[in-house]
């Protein structure tokens, strides 16, 4: 069985394409080289100055960005780290001590005059209110 090749996250290659221009990488080769969507280039140009440092500045024409210019060197991990799988817990259920309780589906619908009686006397009620 072969080992799968590594592939380098989208964060490095959008790095090495701003790292390797001097004049700056437009939307359009971002888009091509990387694979993805327009809408999505600005979310890894905000990955890249969040979690990396990096600073960026836009080329734009109007009020519309054109490109991006790395403007300093950071450290972009190649590819991503190994995941572990999650190990599972066990589960520790606690012993029942003592009394049992008596679940809802476990007592008869009907009351008897005793039981009637009782919990009437419980709350206070006169039986010639009924």
């Amino acid at each position: 069985m072969t080992k799968k090749a590594k592939s380098e996250t989208q964060l490095y290659r959008l790095y090495l394409l701003l790292l390797n221009s001097e004049s700056g990488v437009t939307k359009e080769t971002i888009v091509t080289k990387l694979g993805i969507k327009e809408s999505s280039v600005p979310v890894y140009i905000h990955s890249l100055k969040k979690k990396f440092g990096a600073i960026i500045e836009n080329t734009t024409e109007g009020r519309v960005v054109t490109g991006y210019i790395l403007k300093n060197e950071i450290t972009v991990p190649q590819f991503k780290r190994a995941s572990v799988p999650a190990t599972k817990q066990a589960v520790v259920i606690p012993a029942i001590t003592g009394e049992v309780p008596i679940l809802d589906r476990e007592i008869d619908a009907e009351f008897s005059e005793l039981e009637f009686a009782d919990t009437v006397q419980s709350l206070g009620i006169s039986t010639g209110d009924y």
